[in-house]
């Protein structure tokens, strides 16, 4: 029985090390930064050991535990680092299980089988913190899509009163994308910079953009845009149009999720009063029926 839990708090002393390790954060070195400055060749970065196990990982065991990758572009997140970050809570799930079960056997002198038992547990631990790292994922994904959908409302009322300015297409959408700071508008400024650099035209980068992210909102300004830009068209009315269509069409999803949560609140308020109404009449129930 000793070397039973000796054995076991090893593994989970190497594992509990092992994550500590990859979870500290390294800095680079000084000398290799100086030696590129004044280049302009991009050196080949080396992956660290976690993006390495999130690429083995992704190919691997979590290979079907993976979200939408539309989810991951929107919040910033790459595939390797997603799967890494499973596999991290993954670990971590897994050794909580047996290190509480060997504190047991050892502190309080329980029954060594209960090392056995702990096995399955600790199983279930890694999947069920692996799955909440999907949620996390998913939830931060959709509540920016609609930030982000609102935020494109405002952008395409910003780019109808450049072009009612007779602006160019492609100086519209930057003006208007220069306008606020929140992380919408920053990531059409990088989308915007990309697209410069690769010479491509906005909204075809505008176009791909959207179809990474899941914004279809943001690809109809593109539809649009593309018209002004190529074929020279005047599309102050359309923008104003799809701007105004957006606003009321995010106003009733608001309305409507509003709605949802209101009914879902009913039943447990009308249970909440069944339950205060029977504490109250049970009382004087009583005493009626012992007289």
């Amino acid at each position: 029985m000793i070397w039973a839990a000796l054995t076991l708090g090893a593994i989970v002393g190497l594992g509990l090390v092992w994550l500590v390790a990859e979870l500290t954060p390294r800095h680079p070195k000084l000398s290799a930064a100086l030696d590129h400055l004044g280049t302009v060749e991009v050196a080949a970065t080396t992956p660290t050991k976690r993006e390495q196990m999130g690429r083995v990982m992704q190919h691997g065991l979590l290979a079907r535990l993976q979200v939408n990758s539309k989810d991951l572009a929107l919040v910033g997140i790459s595939p390797a680092q997603h799967s890494s970050n499973q596999a991290m809570m993954g670990l971590l799930g897994f050794i909580i299980a047996p290190l509480l079960a060997g504190f047991c056997v050892l502190l309080l002198g329980l029954p060594a089988p209960l090392l056995i038992v702990s096995l399955p547990v600790s199983l279930g631990m890694a999947l069920l913190l692996i799955w909440a790292t999907n949620l996390t994922v998913t939830q931060k994904a959709e509540e920016a899509r609609h930030e982000f959908a609102r935020a494109v409302a405002t952008y395409i009322e910003l780019v109808a009163a450049e072009r009612k300015r007779n602006t160019a297409a492609g100086l519209a959408l930057s003006r208007a994308a220069n306008v606020a700071d929140s992380w919408v508008f920053v990531r059409l400024r990088e989308e915007l910079q990309l697209a410069k650099y690769k010479g491509h035209r906005p909204w075809d980068a505008f176009k791909a953009f959207s179809k990474d992210i899941g914004v279809p909102e943001l690809s109809d300004l593109a539809d649009i845009m593309k018209l002004a830009g190529a074929e020279g068209a005047s599309v102050y009315e359309p923008l104003r149009s799809r701007g105004k269509g957006l606003r009321v069409q995010l106003l009733n999803e608001a309305r409507a999720k509003a709605n949802a949560d209101s009914e879902r609140i009913t039943m447990p308020m009308a249970l909440m009063g069944l339950i205060f109404i029977v504490l109250i009449a049970t009382p004087p129930l009583f005493k009626l029926m012992s007289t």
